[in-house]
């Protein structure tokens, strides 16, 4: 599913990865940890093929092209309405009926996305990356504008992802509310992998 050999990356003259090596199987939940500025982003951004090792960086990776993800940082059309949002991005085969039971479910309602709190945007990134039919699941920092309740929603889903065998990667300084679900954990500090 994914794998790093040997993998050093620079930006200019800094490492940033530095020989990190590491495998995610299908069907594995892992977590991704580690203080900011730590190199998270940057394994992010190579699986998802954002950015790619140049001549002067090292190593090889192997990752799907089937990735369904939710960025850390959330920029949206602002006057188009959440569930028109949700319904350019998902596959046709789901029913207005499944889009509109999420919205529900993670209490969105259907308006302008202009007129949305910061938890209701995140929400709604949430729905539309858990119900895209992808290989791969990646999260970063999911859970943070979500009250109580929705956390406990969030994880329920996650859990019918690993049911459905599907790959996950969950970056998140609240690693605790995976510990379920997880099976393999990443630490990596200053580039380094320390597990």
């Amino acid at each position: 599913m994914i794998e790093f050999k040997k993998v050093t990356k620079y930006f200019k003259k800094n490492k940033v990865l530095i020989d990190i090596s590491f495998d995610i199987r299908k069907g594995e939940f892992v977590i991704l940890s580690g203080i900011n500025g730590s190199g998270k982003t940057t394994i992010i951004n190579l699986i998802n093929q954002v950015v790619t090792l140049k001549s002067k960086d090292k190593g090889k990776i192997k990752s799907t092209r089937s990735i369904s993800y939710f960025p850390e940082k959330i920029v949206l059309p602002t006057y188009i309405k959440g569930y028109d949002f949700l319904k350019l991005f998902l596959d046709e085969h789901l029913s207005k009926g499944e889009i509109e039971k999420y919205m529900e479910k993670y209490k969105i309602p259907n308006k302008a996305v202009n007129l949305y709190s910061k938890g209701m945007i995140q929400k709604l990134i949430i729905i539309k990356t858990l119900l895209m039919e992808k290989e791969l699941y990646i999260f970063d920092e999911p859970i943070n504008g979500l009250d109580v309740d929705m956390k406990k929603i969030f994880i329920e889903d996650l859990k019918h992802l690993k049911i459905r065998n599907k790959t996950v990667l969950v970056c998140s300084h609240e690693k605790k509310l995976f510990s379920k679900l997880c099976d393999k954990e990443i630490i990596i500090e200053n580039g380094i992998i320390c597990s």
